[in-house]
């Protein structure tokens, strides 16, 4: 079965559960906040309530919800777009890239072999958005891929490897990217 059909039938099945009068601990706002913030992720027993608790479920979708437009209120009122413009330039030389157009982070592509096959992505947030992070970062762009996700460290860093097929460099020549929070 291939993984989105797998995913659908999941969906479905968790969304016919009914809830269990003993489903044990309860995960209260307070503590799906700490988790959904990175600052202390859910435990096996926490998990397990998620996966047999509806109602638990939609407290977390729906505080991952208002978290993100908090997130994105608070950028807005900072007067941080998450729109990262870069013109990729013709030449396809497999070296490093670095993408500083926008004022408050840098997204840095290093290749990992002589190719272009293998690339790291590296991103820096500069202090008002860092200080600012209720949660993880995302960094998508226009096609829907996702670049890199997760939480980033003291200094406003978070680096991944790609782990795409086509090159981050062609996708830089078609679609632009987009920080968005998790």
């Amino acid at each position: 079965m291939n993984p989105d059909a797998m995913q659908r039938l999941l969906a479905a099945i968790l969304a016919e559960q009914s809830e269990r009068p003993d489903a044990g601990i309860a995960l209260d706002e307070a503590r799906l906040r700490r988790a959904l913030s990175g600052a202390e992720p859910l435990s096996a027993a926490e998990q397990q309530v998620l996966w047999t608790s509806p109602a638990a479920r939609r407290r977390l979708a729906i505080l991952h919800r208002v978290q993100r437009a908090a997130q994105y209120l608070a950028w807005q009122q900072a007067g941080i777009a998450p729109q990262i413009l870069y013109l990729a330039a013709a030449d396809a030389a497999i070296q490093p890239i670095t993408i500083d157009t926008h004022p408050h982070l840098t997204v840095k592509l290093f290749p990992l072999d002589e190719h272009g096959a293998r690339w790291t992505v590296f991103v820096k947030l500069a202090e008002p958005i860092h200080n600012s992070l209720v949660s993880g970062i995302r960094l998508v762009d226009t096609g829907g891929v996702q670049w890199l996700t997760g939480y980033v460290d003291k200094d406003g860093e978070l680096s991944a490897d790609w782990t795409h097929q086509e090159s981050p460099l062609q996708r830089l020549h078609r679609y632009a990217l987009r920080l968005e929070p998790l």
